[in-house]
């Protein structure tokens, strides 16, 4: 017999004395310095998991945090959790993106509807990822920066103009 174990939700309260000054200014003790959310980071992973990797909308990914772990997400609350794991996550995306510039790549796009498009670099050394307004040559050169200098293989965008018979053309 395979058992889950059960699951309870671990909360820490955390009081801080707030102190009005003869002056009139308030004072505020500290939280402890690995706190900077309400939320622990192993439910901020689990969210973004949730919704990332499987794909779940933010009401089905608050649902099953609430259904499964007794904690009550809502679903503006999946999304802060979301945009703050893209912000800590930036610099990892743009050290890839520059990566992915600087070696052989293929692109594509494809549609996500409401005049938004995924954009997609895919290298040897990483894959890099971008939403955008348009599947437009700016967006192109926009995703594979102004020096591009290695081999690009697309499906159907083309960087520069036609070359003359007899030259050649490297990008």
């Amino acid at each position: 017999v395979c058992e889950l174990p059960p699951v309870k939700p671990v909360f820490t309260e955390y009081l801080r004395h707030r102190l009005r000054c003869s002056c009139g200014a308030v004072t505020c003790g500290n939280l402890p310095n690995a706190m900077t959310s309400q939320d622990g980071h192993r439910l901020r992973a689990c969210v973004v998991l949730l919704t990332g990797q499987y794909r779940l909308s933010k009401e089905n990914a608050s649902s099953l945090m609430r259904d499964l772990f007794g904690v009550s997400l809502s679903a503006s609350r999946v999304c802060a959790i979301e945009a703050d794991a893209g912000r800590v996550l930036q610099p990892v995306a743009d050290e890839v993106l520059n990566v992915a510039r600087r070696h052989a790549s293929n692109i594509d796009e494809t549609s996500m509807g409401k005049g938004r498009w995924l954009w997609v670099m895919v290298s040897a050394f990483g894959t890099a990822f971008q939403i955008v307004a348009g599947r437009n040559r700016e967006e192109l050169l926009k995703l594979i920066g102004p020096q591009y200098v290695r081999v690009l293989t697309s499906d159907r965008h083309r960087l520069y103009s036609r070359v003359p018979p007899g030259e050649h053309q490297y990008c």
